[in-house]
């Protein structure tokens, strides 16, 4: 699959999750509406996030950028626009940077909705697992903008998530995570 296929793929399936409304059910099962994110980060060093907020921003998510650490990006900009307005926020980011972008959304009390792990294969390429459901993404190439596709089309199914890849998978390599963080009380697809 080429890097157009995989990006085409993943604009289909936003396009999929906005046109589901308000009304929809299945994967979402009692998460109440369907919102789409207000807003997408985005790690400027790294192409596959790049790719990832440049894509969701294209269906209509503020789009915002940080550099290796978010810190200041939540604590001057995303927690007041969450504090004035509730709203999701989607990303694919490091673990690391996942870790304290969930645990400052606490206080707003949000959560990670859904997570899929990226973890880079041996050979080069790419394994992907989604908390919940599997990930039809291909192996090879760069994901960013398939996987903002299938993170926003509601495809993962919505609730709760910490940890997606089966324990032992991950080991030392090198793995990046795409997520959306929402209020409880709101679903995103």
């Amino acid at each position: 699959m080429t890097r157009r296929t995989f990006c085409h793929t993943a604009a289909a399936g936003v396009a999929a999750t906005v046109s589901l409304g308000a009304g929809s059910s299945g994967a979402l099962g009692s998460m109440g509406p369907v919102q789409a994110p207000g807003a997408v980060i985005g790690d400027t060093r790294l192409v596959a996030s790049r790719d990832f907020a440049r894509r969701a921003a294209a269906s209509g998510a503020a789009e915002y950028a940080y550099r290796d650490d978010p810190a200041r990006l939540w604590l001057e900009t995303l927690s007041g626009l969450s504090r004035a307005r509730p709203m999701a926020i989607a990303g694919l980011t490091t673990p690391g940077a996942l870790f304290f972008l969930e645990r400052w959304a606490w206080d707003l009390r949000m959560r990670v909705m859904t997570r899929m792990e990226h973890v880079a294969l041996a050979g080069g390429g790419w394994r992907h697992f989604a908390a919940g459901t599997p990930v039809l993404l291909p192996e090879g190439g760069n994901f960013g903008m398939e996987g903002a596709d299938y993170l926003l089309s509601g495809a993962a199914g919505w609730a709760d998530r910490t940890h997606a890849a089966p324990p032992g998978i991950v080991g030392d390599s090198e793995f990046l995570v795409s997520w959306v963080i929402a209020p409880r009380t709101v679903a995103v697809s």
